[in-house]
């Protein structure tokens, strides 16, 4: 994945997460435009990588990539969470578009296990 289809991807997911919707729990999984939660976890790392080079030289570098680091670092299990097949947006139970859990022993599945978090990454 190249840096600008990564700002790409996280422009869709931005997008999708401030739809102004009906009011709901849930998006719909189209407008992440196919993208899954893996190209968009690698999407995150690599605004991590670049965001670190740019801050770099900056006096409050700590400060100011940390607060990177915080922002980034829920979104993957937000959109695990909050998006759901479109014919579902409106119910209170939908079943979640990624399914990441296993259900027989409430463990997160492979490769989503093996992901590393942003600010185990950023560190």
């Amino acid at each position: 994945m190249t840096i600008a289809e990564a700002e790409y991807i996280l422009d869709i997911v931005e997008k999708a997460l401030l739809n102004d919707g009906p009011p709901h729990r849930y998006y719909a999984v189209s407008t992440l435009k196919g993208y899954d939660i893996l190209q968009i976890d690698a999407a995150i790392k690599l605004r991590i990588a670049r965001e670190y080079l740019k801050l770099l030289d900056q006096p409050d570098f700590e400060k100011q990539f940390a607060e990177g680091l915080n922002l980034y670092g829920g979104l993957p299990w937000q959109i695990i969470n909050s998006f759901v097949p479109d014919y579902q947006v409106g119910k209170s139970n939908a079943d979640l578009a990624f399914d990441v859990i296993d259900h027989t022993t409430n463990e997160i599945k492979e490769p989503y296990a093996s992901l590393e978090t942003a600010s185990s990454f950023g560190n």
